[in-house]
């Protein structure tokens, strides 16, 4: 079985200014001393290295309830790219199509911590991306127009 890597984005306008938003965590690891890395950004996502058998779009239902306490009924898998060890896709999610009220509060995760997710631009995020999450963003990017 390939191991599937797989991102979220998901978008809204922006209550206050209608500029479109995505969801984003922030997330640091932990080493086997505990030294912990820097923060790094990305959107919910992960694989199925525990669930081998899951397909993208299961990992993608899974991730996002798992990291933003979020449900949807409709995601368009816009982006992938393959790898000798790996497949990755991105999935787009527009928020009307999601339900439940985002996470809050630390999760912890096999020693990583994972901040509650938060709305933001592309242009004002607080660490920076991280690298596996830079192709998807620009193509999610280029498909929302912006």
């Amino acid at each position: 079985m390939p191991i599937y890597e797989v991102c979220a984005l998901i978008h809204q306008a922006s209550p206050a200014n209608g500029e479109r938003e995505l969801l984003f965590v922030d997330f640091r690891s932990t080493d086997s001393h505990g030294k912990k890395s820097e923060w790094w950004t990305r959107f919910p996502g992960g694989t199925n290295r525990l669930y081998p058998a899951e397909l993208p779009e299961d990992i993608c239902n899974r991730v996002v309830w798992e990291e933003a306490k979020l449900g949807y009924q409709l995601s368009m898998p816009f982006w992938s790219s393959e790898t000798d060890e790996r497949v990755y896709f991105a999935f787009l999610i527009n928020s009307i199509d999601c339900t439940g009220e985002l996470r809050k509060g630390i999760l912890l995760h096999d020693g990583v911590e994972v901040s509650p997710p938060y709305w933001a631009s592309a242009r004002s995020l607080r660490y920076p991306l991280f690298p596996p999450h830079q192709a998807p963003l620009l193509a999610g990017m280029q498909y929302l127009g912006l």
